[in-house]
């Protein structure tokens, strides 16, 4: 591994340095030729953070993997390979209707199933089995993992689907989801850091970024995640650049990759829109990226790469404020070091729209919308600030695209209004003229 060098190192220093008070430790990895660079403020390469949902995807090799081997099918049932557990059918007004939900269908999150997300457990709290999380059982903090919807319509992003797969892995393998994980891509991608392990074994502890909300430590440092598939990953930065670059290995076909060749390209082909099989995609068909963000409570962090070899990076921090920093972080990578095709949301993106001001909507609520270094910043009444990120000449976005701004200019290409979208509701907003 490798310094940053010092002109980089000083602009990235100032990065963190404006975003201070937000998280405690930065730490962060790229791929350059054959080495990886690395750099850290109050981290080290070897401090160890969450992964949270960074985990789908390697969760999403590890099925893959199996796949190869021809103990699962991305496009049978489901019902056909898993034993231990079943998802209990719908009742309607006429009997009961069981949907068949495939492998492909919870990678991309297409199968229609409940459960966005999970809290964790304080390090103090009795942990849920499996099955009790997958039924919503006491000691379990979240609802049973049900169908809510006809499977292969629409991506609902679900935690809950990845439990699913947790639990099918187990069946078919016959092995608890975390040993195989080690065996299969964590030790032969050489990512020397991660474990599956949770809790995290007593002497990992030290090398623990404890976590952080609003400035203040998490209750006991850090959660407890059984929920390993989702969310249940301990790393650093470079493991995940290792893991992006197998998959690099992997989709250009070299010997020896983890996955077939075949396999790795639909992984990185659209599913369901913005979802490939356990990341999301970037970029255009022909120079594909792939990546995940990850919050879990007290870390935020992402990894981006593209499906060729090249470039390939990572940011994990130790706060939930941390989702501020890892886009900027990420977005000044890719402008310094000439990563111009990274056309995800936000990285490498501009807009000629004059777009800085104050708007209202038609009930009245007051929004502005500031222009940053990395993109915007929107502010609605005594709400914190929420980046955005400039995806085009006329949208911006949130890091994990769940809301968008679509920019109406007028003719001297400033921002006669936006219309905002989120929970599939579209709100129209006027500029204020002062």
């Amino acid at each position: 591994m490798t310094a940053l060098p010092d002109d980089l190192a000083r602009e990235l220093t100032a990065t963190v340095t404006s975003y201070a008070g937000l998280t405690p430790a930065v730490s962060l990895a790229y791929a350059q030729d054959e080495d990886i660079v690395t750099a850290g403020w109050e981290a080290t390469p070897d401090t160890l953070f969450q992964a949270a949902s960074i985990s789908k995807a390697v969760t999403a090799v590890l099925a893959l993997c199996l796949a190869a081997d021809g103990k699962l099918s991305l496009d049978d049932d489901i019902a056909n390979a898993i034993h231990t557990w079943s998802l209990p059918p719908l009742v309607t007004s006429s009997g009961e209707w069981r949907p068949r939900i495939t492998l492909r269908q919870l990678l991309c999150h297409g199968a229609g199933l409940s459960v966005r997300g999970f809290p964790g457990y304080r390090r103090d709290e009795p942990v849920p089995s499996l099955l009790d999380i997958l039924d919503g059982r006491p000691p379990a903090n979240t609802d049973p993992i049900r169908s809510v919807g006809i499977p292969g319509l629409a991506a609902a992003y679900s935690g809950g689907g990845y439990a699913v797969i947790q639990q099918l892995i187990e069946d078919v393998a016959e092995r608890p989801f975390g040993d195989l994980a080690a065996e299969r891509i964590l030790a032969p991608l050489g990512m020397e850091s991660a474990t599956f392990e949770q809790p995290i074994p007593p002497e990992l502890e030290p090398r623990v970024a404890p976590g952080f909300s609003a400035g203040k430590p998490i209750e006991g440092g850090w959660h407890v995640y059984p929920e390993l598939a989702a969310a249940g990953l301990w790393c650093t930065p470079t493991d995940l650049v290792r893991f992006a670059r197998g998959m690099q290995r992997a989709f250009n076909g070299e010997r020896g990759a983890l996955i077939p060749q075949w396999l790795v390209a639909e992984m990185v082909t659209p599913q369901m829109p913005r979802w490939g099989l356990g990341v999301s995609l970037y970029g255009t068909p022909e120079n594909p990226y792939f990546g995940h963000t990850g919050g879990n409570a007290g870390y935020r962090c992402e990894f981006v790469a593209s499906a060729h070899r090249g470039p390939a990076t990572a940011v994990m921090t130790n706060a939930d404020e941390g989702g501020l920093v890892v886009p900027a972080l990420l977005n000044q990578l890719a402008r310094r070091l000439g990563w111009s095709a990274l056309a995800r949301h936000g990285l490498a993106g501009e807009t000629s729209i004059d777009f800085r001001g104050t708007c209202e909507t038609a009930s009245g609520s007051v929004i502005a919308l500031e222009a940053t270094a990395t993109g915007a910043m929107l502010t609605v009444g005594d709400q914190d600030p929420l980046p955005f990120d400039i995806v085009d000449e006329h949208t911006l976005a949130t890091a994990d695209g769940r809301i968008s701004v679509t920019l109406n200019s007028d003719q001297a290409s400033r921002a006669a209004g936006f219309t905002l979208r989120q929970c599939d509701q579209e709100i129209v907003v006027t500029r204020r003229e002062s």
